[in-house]
């Protein structure tokens, strides 16, 4: 995520009821695995009424699974193999508006290994935003001109689950501005998606990293595939917080020369009908207590490796840059 301030969400002129439950979170109601489950919107406060999120202009939020802001209560499913879907209103979304729906590896650690509550919400991402570096997936960061799907992953976390650096650029990016034809994204109806309208996203992950994006409405589908996901598939594994905002830019990274940017006038930003198809494979079990593992290695094949999940890994009493280092099928 490009950097922005960071804000509580606001009062907003809405539609739709405010619920507010215990200590003033906000229930959403999404689908995991055909099933229905109640969430909690960790903001303080926020408009949501049924299986709809409304996130104000400059806000923040992400998904627990109680409602308090316990580190330990972050909705983290396991996405390797799995799915995430939704329908999304971008209507007041113009040319300097960012919606961002997306994954982080919270909650963020200090140097000790300590929870670091950088914000109230023990934020990180890979841009260390709130002063915290962890591994991100942006499933989709849009406007009505953009949409663009980004993983960012980090180089290997001390034996504390500290992370250091991080690749603030992304691995790859999916974007419709490079990818896609004028005609499929955009504002009107002589576009495949016409963003001035509700319109439904996908985004499927392989067991391997490898991804795809679909964007459908009124029967039109258009999609982009990716295959730079592998640095960070045992984060998607092992569970990965959502994190939904609506923020603003003057600066065009995200829609390249497709508009002219100007002030942003997204007063508020509407999720619904979010589904969550969770991975085929079970979770990535405890680090055994002899090694610390750490980021993909390059391929699959490297030092004691044979075509195994491949990560740089060190002994539990050393450093990750110590002479017993280096890359182990992870067990």
């Amino acid at each position: 995520m490009k950097a922005f301030i960071s804000a509580l969400l606001a009062s907003a002129a809405v539609s739709i009821e405010t619920l507010t439950v215990d200590n003033g979170y906000a229930t959403i109601q999404i689908t995991e695995d055909g099933v229905p489950k109640t969430l909690y919107v960790a903001t303080g406060s926020s408009q949501s009424h049924d299986n709809t999120m409304v996130i104000p202009q400059n806000g923040r939020a992400v998904l627990i699974e109680s409602p308090s802001m316990d580190p330990s209560q972050f909705y983290k499913p396991n996405l390797l193999g799995g799915s995430v879907e939704y329908d999304v209103d971008l209507s007041e979304s113009n040319c300097g508006c960012i919606a961002a729906f997306y994954l982080i590896s919270a909650p963020g650690k200090d140097s000790n290994g300590n929870y670091w509550n950088t914000d109230g919400y023990y934020y990180c991402d890979a841009n260390q935003v709130a002063g915290n570096f962890c591994p991100e997936w942006d499933i989709m960061e849009a406007n009505q001109w953009a949409t663009q799907t980004t993983p960012h992953s980090c180089d290997s976390p001390t034996n504390k689950g500290f992370y250091t650096n991080c690749n603030r650029g992304g691995d790859c990016w999916l974007n419709n501005v490079n990818m896609l034809d004028y005609s499929d994204y955009g504002p009107g109806s002589n576009f495949k998606i016409d963003t001035t309208r509700e319109w439904h996203f996908a985004i499927n992950w392989k067991a391997d990293g490898s991804f795809s994006t679909t964007m459908s409405q009124d029967g039109n589908n258009v999609s982009m595939y990716g295959d730079c996901g592998s640095k960070i598939t045992g984060d998607l594994q092992n569970g990965m917080a959502f994190a939904i905002s609506n923020w603003s830019t003057y600066d065009s990274w995200l829609w390249k020369d497709r508009c002219q940017a100007s002030t942003c006038n997204a007063s508020q930003l509407l999720f619904k009908n979010i589904s969550i198809k969770t991975g085929s494979d079970t979770p990535v079990p405890p680090t055994p207590s002899n090694y610390v593992y750490g980021n993909a290695c390059a391929t699959s094949w490297d030092d004691d490796c044979n075509g195994c999940d491949c990560r740089w890994s060190w002994p539990s009493n050393e450093d990750w840059s110590g002479p017993d280092a280096h890359c182990r099928c992870y067990q």
